[in-house]
């Protein structure tokens, strides 16, 4: 078999007894995989040798010494500016709800819907997204999926940070640098949209998550229900991810949901457009498959059949992202953007379209209240 994963490794750091019979069997015939644990060991013990000091910390030098590091660095750096940090901790209520849009617009409506969150997610495991397959719902298969336990029920999640922060950047080649990654900019805007944006960068977020079957019983058991036997494949393996850093192009503002009614209710003003991107994230298993994860979370009961046929017909589900699209509201459609494979979705309510795709391994999205075709019009005319 091949190494064992970094996370596996981690947690048995913590937890002796968590590796399988073959996986212990491999750690003790593997140099390399022996050499990683005694690094975590090292580092385990280190940590916690800090947080057990006894004096206190002074938080305030601790941070002034962080900056002072960080311009030092870009200052040293020919033609690198040291970023702006306007906008981390505290930011107001206006940019944690603009970042909340803009995470959501990253991956459009298949991590945005949040009663099918936890089940898009785990489609995603060792997956690399290049294409996006449109699956349609309904107000009475969100109901179902809403009666569903959570993704947490089959297992433990840890994210770090547990929540994002976003900097504030007047200039898109400060948030490119800041990022490390070249920023597209349309070069068609629809009429009304002002033509000077603003820039926010999210930092990197880790989520990792281990399935667990005994608790996966201990949920069932407390509901009364009889889901399938988690696979012992799947029970104990780890999924672990790295996301962002995000780059939202916002031209317009966002209104503070508390004045704005259309804002409660999930509308953008007619004179704002959302670009994002981000690298496409890289999902990977400690041991179980795609097909494997897939293949019980579907056979959860409850779940509503015409969904499940839908995921079923994908044909690799370890490179397409299914966009759960509401029937009763949106339409959708498979377009090219650049040359590149992505997903329209126009929305028949009046609060707008988006679209997706994925491009050099960065995913693409543009939304507004907008027609379709104006939406499709910005994505194709974006360019370095």
């Amino acid at each position: 078999m091949s190494h064992l994963a970094s996370a596996v490794l981690r947690r048995y750091v913590d937890e002796p007894d968590a590796l399988l019979s073959f996986e212990k069997e491999h750690l003790l015939q593997c140099p390399g995989c022996r050499s990683r644990l005694e690094l975590y060991r090292e580092r385990a013990a280190h940590a916690a040798g800090l947080l057990q000091s006894s004096g206190e910390i002074d938080v305030q030098a601790a941070h002034r010494v962080v900056i002072a590091r960080a311009h030092t660095r870009g200052a040293s750096e020919p033609g690198r500016t040291p970023p702006q940090a306007s906008a981390r901790v505290g930011t107001p209520r206006l940019l944690q709800w603009g970042g909340a849009v803009a995470a959501g617009l990253l991956l459009f409506v298949a991590i945005g819907y949040t009663p099918v969150r936890g089940y898009a997610e785990s489609f995603l495991a060792i997956f690399e997204p290049n294409q996006f397959q449109a699956i349609a719902v309904s107000a009475n298969d969100l109901t179902k999926i809403r009666a569903l336990p959570e993704l947490t029920a089959f297992g433990t999640m840890h994210q770090f940070p547990a929540k994002l922060t976003y900097t504030a950047f007047a200039d898109g080649a400060g948030a490119a640098r800041f990022a490390r990654q070249p920023i597209l900019h349309p070069g068609f805007l629809p009429p009304g949209v002002p033509t000077t944006p603003h820039y926010r960068v999210s930092g990197k977020q880790t989520v990792s998550f281990t399935f667990n079957a005994a608790k996966a019983r201990v949920t069932a058991a407390k509901k009364g229900a009889s889901p399938p036997k988690m696979p012992p494949e799947i029970d104990g393996s780890t999924l672990s991810a790295t996301f962002g850093p995000v780059i939202v192009e916002m031209y317009g503002t966002l209104p503070q949901p508390a004045r704005h009614k259309d804002a409660v209710a999930g509308r953008l003003p007619n004179n704002i457009l959302v670009i994002t991107q981000g690298p496409a994230p890289h999902i990977y298993s400690s041991r179980a498959t795609v097909t494997q994860i897939e293949s019980y979370l579907l056979a959860q009961p409850g779940l509503p059949p015409g969904l499940v046929a839908q995921i079923h017909a994908i044909g690799d589900p370890a490179t397409t992202l299914p966009v759960p699209v509401r029937i009763d509201k949106q339409t959708s459609q498979s377009v090219t953007v650049n040359g590149a494979p992505g997903l329209l979705i126009g929305d028949n309510t009046g609060v707008g379209s988006g679209v997706i795709w994925q491009q050099g391994g960065t995913i693409h999205c543009v939304a507004g209240p907008y027609t379709a075709s104006q939406i499709l019009q910005v994505a194709n005319s974006m360019t370095p």
